[in-house]
């Protein structure tokens, strides 16, 4: 495991409400093509914070990526609210 996931994880873990902690988590997942934690770590993170918008696409592109096989359903559509 790398220094950067286990970082991110305990952060994470540790209830970090910063966006961005969890986004760079669910890319390190994707990066090492641990689709399913991918894709449960952007759902968390849609649930503190939908209108992190560089979410979406990368959610989409680690779902869709030649042979991802991602167990969790996709991501039930939801309005987006800018403050």
């Amino acid at each position: 495991m790398s220094k950067r996931l286990a970082m991110l994880e305990m952060l994470t873990e540790q209830g970090s409400k910063d966006s961005f902690h969890w986004y760079a988590l669910a890319l390190e997942y994707a990066n090492a093509e641990r689709v399913n934690d991918a894709v449960r770590t952007f759902e968390a993170l849609r649930a503190i914070d939908a209108g992190y918008v560089p979410m979406y696409l990368m959610c989409a592109r680690t779902r869709h990526a030649p042979g991802s096989r991602p167990a969790s359903p996709r991501l039930p559509p939801r309005a987006i609210v800018t403050r």
